[in-house]
């Protein structure tokens, strides 16, 4: 009897249990649909949203260097909550230019940013960037980006001509183009080789182009002409630097364009040295030095060939001749070549003088003659200041 109330008592409770977390469940649930319908609960969160109305990418297509541009990007709030914008930054603050600084959004309003591009930058091609820090927590930033393409109204097809080394018996030629960008076709009324020690070994021949024969390698020009660049034997031993200067009409408009040209002529004949001593430019450097002291290098010019036994050296001029010295000494077999000992100083005495290759002076030079058939002329420049 004691076992049949236990069993009776234990159910009652377990059932009493069982309807408390129905109850508890159900009060969950209503707590549940009262939110979602509005009628209980926090209000909902008012988000901003972002939305960029277009393009994030505007391309200029061809500007002309040092000319100016103008774009637009639009962004939209498509949130709630208002959305609050501001400048960050650009990836040239001299060619990207905006009057924008902040602004805040209601749901639906636009935000038009207008954007200035300059060419400053040589190109050809661009590709710049305008960013804006919002806060949409799905995109805390935007970056709009800024493309195009910059050139005058004539451009050459290189940058730069380099012919390497060459020999000084080696007749040498290269190709090269010169673009035009406007409607009207380039007519070249001048071309001049400005740099004066190499001008008597540079020639140019010109051929118009038709459009179908460059098309395909520049199709943004409206016209081209071909370019054959000559050089003449018989040139100096060393590094040389040309400058090239075209000047032409497209229309009613003249303009003018330069390229460098540069080699480095070798023979059987050539100079090297210590630390002060540049081959690629042939160019002692002795910098800035005091007039109370002396001043020397040493360099070697070795001759190798079939008529290493029979080459003469001799010095011919210096120049400043009142301040530099320059002696070549006696021969000596080293390998298959000879050797001799070429000596440059500056004694302590000489007066103040610039010669550093700046405005305020060009550099020194010594001139050395050979009597190889064909490498002639070895030039030594010497880079200096006396104070």
């Amino acid at each position: 009897m004691r076992t049949s109330w236990i069993v009776i008592a234990t159910a009652a409770l377990g059932l009493m249990f069982g309807l408390g977390l129905t109850y508890l469940e159900m009060s969950r649930v209503g707590d549940r649909f009262a939110n979602a319908t509005g009628t209980q609960g926090p209000e909902i969160e008012r988000v901003p949203r972002v939305t960029v109305v277009g393009e994030r990418e505007f391309d200029f297509g061809t500007l002309q260097k040092d000319r100016n541009g103008t774009c637009i990007f639009k962004i939209r709030n498509d949130g709630e909550g208002p959305l609050d914008l501001s400048f960050d930054g650009v990836s040239c603050g001299l060619c990207i230019h905006t009057t924008f600084e902040h602004a805040v959004l209601k749901h639906g309003e636009e935000l038009v940013i207008e954007v200035n591009y300059t060419t400053h930058k040589e190109g050809p091609h661009f590709a710049e960037y305008l960013e804006v820090r919002t806060d949409d927590p799905d995109e805390p930033m935007i970056r709009f980006d800024i493309t195009g393409y910059v050139t005058r109204s004539i451009r050459f097809s290189k940058r730069e001509i380099n012919l390497g080394n060459i020999a000084t018996d080696e007749d040498v030629s290269t190709s090269f183009r010169i673009y035009g960008y406007t409607d009207h076709p380039i007519e070249i009324t001048d071309k001049e080789f400005i740099t004066k020690p190499s001008v008597d070994y540079f020639s140019l021949e010109l051929t118009e182009m038709e459009l179908d024969e460059f098309k395909d390698d520049e199709p943004r020009a409206k016209s081209a002409i071909q370019v054959k660049l000559k050089m003449a034997q018989g040139r100096p031993l060393g590094p040389i630097k040309q400058v090239l200067r075209v000047t032409a009409k497209l229309g009613e408009r003249t303009t003018t364009a330069e390229i460098v040209i540069r080699a480095t002529v070798v023979s059987d004949i050539s100079l090297f040295g210590g630390r002060d001593f540049s081959k690629e430019r042939s160019l002692v450097q002795f910098g800035s030095i005091l007039g109370t002291v002396d001043h020397s290098t040493t360099l070697r010019i070795r001759i190798r060939g079939p008529f290493r036994d029979k080459v003469k050296l001799s010095i011919v001029s210096i120049d400043p001749e009142n301040v530099m010295k320059a002696t070549i000494g006696e021969p000596t077999v080293a390998g298959n070549g000879i050797l001799y000992p070429l000596t440059i100083s500056i004694p302590k005495g000489a007066p103040p003088i610039n010669r550093l290759g700046s405005q305020q002076g060009r550099v020194g030079v010594i001139k050395i003659e050979t009597t190889h058939p064909t490498a002639k002329h070895l030039p030594v420049y010497v880079s200096f200041a006396i104070e």
